[in-house]
């Protein structure tokens, strides 16, 4: 009985040491990479490929907003992008939208909106991006937010 006990015991000892392996390796590998790069998650979508919105603020405060969307060719039949610029004056104001654009549609799978604006206010500022890619009568919606920029 006592040697049963025994091999059930390193049995389990090993199995509890191996599992401990299994997951440490993994969790140090994630940390490893958490240092070294910066990793964006992108929901799937089934008519957004990619979507890119910019910001720049330039020192007289011209502020020129970037949207482009990529859909996929021969499944996107048509996408549109709308454009906000967000300000808020401190970091615990919320953010409030002072200048938003027409609504620009493309009859093709990608498209790119840029528009200037002036600010005078100081503060941060962003650019908010409301992408619309269309297969057909299906829609998918999807909001992104550039860098922030300050005056």
């Amino acid at each position: 009985m006592k040697k049963v006990c025994l091999t059930f015991l390193c049995l389990a000892m090993a199995l509890c040491i191996g599992v401990t392996g299994v997951v440490a390796a993994p969790a140090a590998e994630m940390a490893a990479m958490q240092q070294s790069e910066y990793i964006p998650i992108m929901p799937l979508l089934d008519f957004i490929n990619m979507t890119v919105t910019q910001l720049r603020i330039e020192p007289n405060g011209r502020a020129t907003m970037l949207g482009n969307i990529s859909g996929y060719n021969g499944i996107t039949t048509r996408v549109s992008i709308t454009l906000h610029l967000e300000h808020r004056p401190n970091l615990i104001s919320a953010w409030r939208t002072v200048a938003s654009e027409p609504t620009v549609t493309f009859n093709s799978w990608m498209g790119t909106h840029q528009a200037v604006r002036q600010v005078t206010a100081r503060g941060q500022y962003r650019t908010r991006a409301v992408y619309r890619a269309y297969s057909g009568n299906r829609v998918e919606i999807l909001t992104a937010f550039s860098g922030i920029g300050t005056f």
